[in-house]
């Protein structure tokens, strides 16, 4: 029963992001993020530690508009949207703050946003992850 409403609540998430996205107003990405991520920790339950640990120390960063795992966890990725601006800074932090707390390496990736399957890339311009 957790695993269904985990389920049909990010769906409902994911039609959010885009509307969203569309705005063009970070504070709601975020908020879907962490709401993403806490749905995925607590209901679906394939967070882990080191997952949990990446995306609060991620929220704390300048820069960072929001984080939550993605894939199929039990040990997998997040998933982090920064301003560009503030993107190489995030990325050394990341690493190293995470080193710090949990003593393993993270490898951290940079991507731009592209328009997607649906052709929305409004926030491209402004924010990468």
């Amino acid at each position: 029963q957790k695993r269904a409403r985990h389920v049909l609540s990010e769906d409902q998430r994911v039609l959010a992001m885009r509307e969203a996205i569309m705005g063009n107003d970070t504070e709601p990405i975020g908020r879907l993020l962490a709401e993403g991520h806490a749905s995925c920790r607590d209901l679906f339950e394939n967070s882990s530690a080191e997952l949990d640990m990446l995306v609060e120390i991620a929220t704390e960063l300048p820069g960072c508009v929001g984080a939550k795992m993605t894939g199929g966890g039990w040990g997998g990725s997040t998933v982090n949207i920064v301003l560009a601006s503030q993107m190489q800074q995030f990325v050394e932090q990341l690493a190293y703050l995470y080193n710090q707390r949990s003593g393993r390496v993270a490898s951290v990736y940079q991507s731009r946003a592209g328009a997607g399957a649906f052709g929305f890339s409004k926030a491209t311009a402004n924010v990468a992850g």
